[in-house]
């Protein structure tokens, strides 16, 4: 009985031991704290998926794609605290790199390539654009609608989704997981940034547009590098526009003017928040697993757990104006218990709560909820219809609907074609709301955006133009540069041919992928994890070529002999070598989970890269060498080699470690040069050689975080070109047939440019004149510089001070120079775009002399002034205003010379006042006028008596 006991604790404790280590994975992926670590999060989370199906979900595959990233984030201290998206805005700023004037860069040349619609394809079966987290509208046109991307930002419709307009494509890699709409004034839109749901980039606050969404500001509810903030939603008061509350996994903020200023009203991780209908004053708001309620509106909260469940790990909310007492409670799974919690309703405003039911499980997969899936820690909402309380909608992997309350539900979607009697809306259900305008119901998924009229029964997906897709490798082929394929995350492989149309060939997340140079009708691709996949129809068909046995990483590398398309490598634990096209493998050993890439000239010269470590074979992989370079243990995101010299090679790092970004070798990695140079401190996450013949040698590009980078061994790293979103750059393909490069963005689809053509510098000076200043010491000279140039984007003209030294004085496209001081002065011209193409005056340098001053003064004196003597006096104050000389150059200066000064006691007679102006060479005149003083008093005669005795 003893034995019985203690096998059954020990089953009960092994059982408890991974619904303990999977919340705390998940707890420490969502809500970091300051010293978790990367392979913290990691060792944690493979323990608890050990010995768990990983399939469909399980919640494995966004763990992974979580991973995937983060690796190539993080610094060599692992940490992940941090707030990676801030830290890209901040560095591309730095930079200038975002610039939407283009004075940085070449001319522009990023055109968009799509997709922004896609078929079927034979094999496709879960098609769509991109991930849409949260649906937000126009107070008074229901036309008119926002919807926010996990990477892509935020797009704009005003013609009820027929088409879309990105309106954030200046903000650096941003997401939104929240909107609103101000309803007196819409054309002011507020953004919670971020990508609550998935974490694909982390939340820099809250931004404001007051101008329908054109252009962007920050507001006082911003967050720095070391806030690792996630945003869920942003809500407006029904009535008072300047009244708003975020939920985050730092709290709920509250503002009451608009978020110039704001406060936590209440700590800890919070998922959900709804206003009571009617009454404002009641708000409700949730985290994984508790509900608070508020009558103040939202200043103080107070825990409710009445009626309520324990254990789960995420709710949504629901509420509607048909019953506004009903507060709809939808509660996930506590992770490993495999089926939701229950939908619960109050019929109190929050007060207590009653199950409504159980099952079947509304989170899985299966339309008739007969499975154990669910991934409601990423996919999660919920809908009450406005006119009738009864009516909800749910939303996990598929949307349900009940219409009495939630006591019974059925599936309405089926998140795969064909979907039989069911509609197809993408699987992943982020977003359900109803427009307050018109009553149409929407859904945010993981594909894009669909709407319904009837309240839930029937969708039309309306995501057509939304450039969205999040693209984790493509690949072109030389023969035909309309022809790409590429795997993208939540909407599989697809196949471009010319058209922003393009073909979904096969579902699940897409990863990399190869074409056959020599047939593009076989082309490769491949599902996350290394499940390898071929078609020999163009995809219409295909056929799984996995090794046996092999293990791959989220995005498996893929590569392909130069000399012979059948010879084909995957970068498993051990890279894997096929001499048939996928028919047979063989192990090579070396891990090649982070990068792959293989000699064009020497195909026998192998590059295997995992985690920041990087081994070589010059043998076919019969043995390997490890030739990890000095940089830091970061992750190595690509590998490029030069196709004339296989010895050539470039990694690119991750990171935001600055100055470690692109390291080369010329000797097949024995050693290795650091030529990151300029580069923005930002991750580098891709790379490609643009093979030119020599001329300039290593012609690079790089895709950062933000933007496309090009440099040469006769150019500098800088920008290249503009137009491009401000988006992560996971890919680059360089077809030398037209002279393009192809961007894969993770969240803004394909983009092609120009390659960087060094056009000849043509800057020419044809005339240089100056004019002296016009006095000593004064600063009135010019200079006029005349330059051509047929192919800068503008001209820079520099004026260099010589004797005395003094800072250059540039000016763009106007080569009048004035206020100038007397110098002499260095002239150059450049090319705006390109600042090595620029030429020296040939006479150099150009003197402006200072003015000589030979004209005289002059000064003019008042008229005589008479004035009689005062009475009783022999004299008269007299007052006068002195003159004052003047000059043509400034500081001359007058004395009186001669006479009495204004307000003197003048005597009786003619006294004459001269006055001197002197300028400043010493040049002199002089004026004098008299002052008359007059006697016209008579006199007095005094007799005396004189007695004479």
């Amino acid at each position: 009985m003893k034995k019985q006991y203690l096998l059954l604790l020990a089953a009960i404790l092994l059982c408890a031991v991974p619904k303990g280590i999977a919340q705390e994975y998940l707890e420490l992926l969502q809500n970091p704290k300051a010293n978790t670590t990367l392979q913290e999060v990691q060792q944690l989370a493979e323990t608890y998926f050990a010995n768990k199906d990983l399939g469909r979900g399980s919640g494995y595959k966004q763990y992974k794609r979580w991973e995937y990233k983060m690796e190539r984030m993080v610094n060599e201290d692992g940490l992940i605290r941090k707030n990676f998206n801030r830290m890209t805005l901040d560095a591309a700023l730095e930079a200038n790199a975002i610039d939407l004037a283009g004075t940085n860069s070449r001319m522009a040349g990023w055109t968009d390539l799509g997709p922004t619609s896609y078929t079927n394809g034979s094999s496709g079966y879960n098609g769509g654009l991109g991930r849409v987290n949260v649906v937000g509208f126009h107070p008074t046109d229901g036309n008119t609608i926002y919807v926010g991307t996990p990477a892509g930002g935020l797009w704009k419709s005003t013609n009820g989704g027929s088409s879309w307009n990105p309106m954030t494509d200046a903000l650096a890699s941003i997401g939104v997981s929240g909107i609103a709409v101000d309803h007196s004034a819409p054309e002011t839109v507020y953004i919670l940034t971020g990508d609550g749901d998935g974490g694909d980039t982390r939340s820099i606050g809250v931004m404001k547009s007051m101008d329908g969404g054109a252009t962007w500001a920050s507001t006082g509810l911003s967050w720095n590098v070391t806030q690792n903030f996630r945003g869920y939603k942003l809500l407006m008061h029904p009535t008072d526009s300047n009244t708003m509350l975020v939920v985050t996994n730092g709290g709920i903020y509250k503002t009451t003017d608009g978020w110039n200023t704001s406060s936590n009203v209440r700590s800890g991780s919070f998922r959900d928040i709804e206003f009571k209908p009617g009454d404002p004053s009641v708000v409700y708001a949730v985290t994984g697993n508790t509900f608070y309620r508020s009558t103040d509106t939202g200043s103080t909260w107070a825990e409710i757990s009445t009626g309520l469940p324990s254990g789960e790990t995420r709710i949504a909310l629901a509420v509607s104006p048909a019953n506004p007492n009903y507060v709809y409670y939808l509660a996930g799974p506590s992770l490993g218990t495999g089926s939701f919690r229950g939908i619960f309703r109050s019929t109190d405003s929050g007060v207590s709560f009653s199950l409504m039911t159980a099952t079947p499980n509304i989170l899985g997969y299966a339309t008739n909820g007969n499975d154990d899936s669910d991934q409601s820690w990423y996919d999660l909402a919920m809908a009450v219809n406005p006119s009738n309380a009864e009516n909800i909608i749910t939303g996990g992997i598929n949307v349900w609907r009940s219409t009495n309350g939630g006591a019974s539900l059925n599936a309405v979607s089926k998140w795969n074609e064909p979907t039989g009697s069911f509609e197809y809306v993408h699987a992943d259900i982020h977003e359900l709301a109803y427009n307050p305008v018109d009553g149409k119901l929407y859904v945010g998924s993981d594909g894009g955006v669909s709407v319904s009229s009837d309240n839930g029964q029937t969708f039309t997906n309306i995501w057509d133009g939304l450039q969205i897709m999040q693209f984790y490798r493509i690949a072109g082929v030389p023969s035909n540069p309309n022809l790409i394929i590429g795997g993208s995350q939540d909407n599989g492989s697809n196949v471009y041919s010319g058209s922003t149309t393009i073909q979904h060939i096969y579902g699940a997340d897409g990863m990399d992928c190869m074409i056959d140079y020599n047939n593009p009708n076989t082309v490769y691709f491949a599902v996350q994890n290394g499940n390898f996949r071929k078609s020999n129809n163009g995809g219409n068909t295909s056929f799984s070529i996995r090794p046996s046995g092999s293990s791959g990483s989220w995005v498996t590398p893929y590569g392909m002999d130069a000399t012979n398309p059948d010879i084909i490598y995957g970068g498993f634990t051990d890279v894997y070598r096929s001499t048939n096209g996928g028919s047979s493998w063989t192990n090579l050993g070396s891990n090649g989970t982070g990068a792959l890439a293989i000699g064009v000239d020497d195909p026998a010269r192998l590059y295997a890269a995992s985690g920041s470590s990087i081994e070589m074979s010059s043998n076919t992989g019969g043995s390997w060498t490890n030739i990890t370079g000095p940089w830091p243990s970061l992750t190595i995101t690509f590998i490029a080699v030069d196709p004339a010299d296989a010895r050539k090679v470039w990694v690119t790092l991750g990171g935001y470690t600055a100055g470690q970004k692109v390291y080369e070798s010329t000797d097949a990695g024995s050693t290795w040069t650091n030529v990151s140079g300029t580069l923005p401190n930002m991750p580098a996450y891709s790379i490609a050689y643009e093979n030119t013949g020599g001329a300039p040698m290593d012609a690079l590009y790089v895709g950062m975080a933000v933007g496309v980078y090009y440099k040469s061994d006769v150019t500098p790293w800088q920008l290249h070109e503009t137009g491009l979103p401000n988006t992560p750059v996971y890919d680059l393909e360089i077809n030398e047939t037209n002279g393009k490069i192809v961007a894969g963005t993770f969240g803004r689809g394909l983009w092609e440019a120009p390659l960087f053509v060094n056009l000849a510098c043509d800057v020419a000076i044809s005339d240089v004149t100056a004019t002296d200043t016009s006095c000593p010491g004064s600063t009135d000279g010019t200079v006029t510089v005349t330059a051509t140039c047929s192919d800068c984007t503008g001209i820079d003209y520099t004026l260099t001070p010589t004797a005395p030294a003094g800072p250059p004085i540039t000016q763009t496209d106007n080569g009048v120079f004035t206020g100038l001081a007397a110098n002499s002065y260095t002239v150059t011209a450049a090319n705006n775009g390109d600042p090595s193409c620029s030429v020296a005056w040939g006479s150099n340098p150009i003197v402006v002399n200072e003015g000589s001053e030979t004209v005289v003064p002059t000064i003019a004196c008042p008229g005589e002034i008479t004035q009689t003597a005062d009475a009783g006096s022999c004299s008269a104050v007299v007052t006068y205003t002195p003159p004052v000389g003047t000059d043509n150059c400034p500081g001359a200066t007058t004395i009186q010379t001669a006479g009495l000064a204004s307000g003197s006691a003048f005597p009786v007679g003619t006294t004459i006042n001269t006055f001197e102006v002197t300028d400043t060479s010493g040049n002199t005149a002089s004026c004098s006028f008299n002052v008359v003083v007059t006697d016209d008093e008579m006199p007095m005669a005094v007799c005396q008596d004189i007695t004479v005795q």
